[in-house]
């Protein structure tokens, strides 16, 4: 078994875990005459937890490099760019227009 095996099953069982806890909010009441929801709240409140660390901590580690912002800019001018324009004209307009616009 590798870590990559490891890995594979750790990402298999994920949706599994949220079923059996949608399922269980599903028969709550059961649950609750049983004396186990305490334990399930926790259970949920743990997972919400470990889902947002492993979606939001790629996200911030990217978000630290310059690139990403620059890949960014580019996907979201990429029309701009195909038609040759610079986005410091898209964004900042015309300085001669402005100039014009002054004197008169």
């Amino acid at each position: 078994m590798t870590v990559l095996d490891i890995f594979v099953c750790i990402l298999a069982f994920m949706p599994t875990g949220w079923g059996l806890l949608l399922i269980a909010q599903a028969i709550r009441p059961a649950i609750q005459k049983i004396g186990l929801w305490g334990s399930i709240k926790a259970l949920a409140r743990g997972y919400e937890i470990l889902m947002g660390l492993l979606l939001f901590t790629p996200i911030a580690f990217l978000a630290w490099f310059p690139f990403v912002s620059e890949f960014q800019t580019r996907m979201l001018f990429n029309q701009a760019f195909s038609r040759g324009l610079q986005i410091s004209r898209i964004l900042g307009g015309h300085k001669k227009d402005r100039a014009t616009r002054s004197k008169e």
